[in-house]
């Protein structure tokens, strides 16, 4: 392999590592969006089959902390977006050719 090469491959990986974000400041709720849907979808059908055997006292409680749950993630969500804005605007001011 020609220095040259070897010049080309340095300059390649030092700028795709200043592109590159820290992820201490990303929250990425991808992962933990997918998990929570999944978990919903179980405690929705956990919370029909209590109603249906009456129970309803455990079912208020299953329905009052689904609420909760949901409220908390759309919390995060709201960061999460306001991370990637601050973060979209952060490479728009450094790349001129971020649209």
């Amino acid at each position: 392999m020609s220095t040259h090469n070897k010049n080309d491959i340095c300059k390649n990986r030092e700028i795709k590592k200043k592109k590159e974000y820290h992820p201490r400041y990303k929250l990425n709720m991808l992962e933990p969006g997918i998990w929570f849907c999944k978990v919903y979808a179980i405690l929705i059908l956990l919370g029909i089959i209590l109603y249906f055997i009456h129970f309803i006292t455990i079912f208020y409680i299953l329905i009052t902390g689904m609420i909760l749950g949901l409220v908390i993630f759309f919390i995060l969500l709201f960061i999460e977006q306001k991370q990637d804005e601050r973060l979209y605007k952060q490479a728009k001011a450094k790349d001129k050719d971020i649209k």
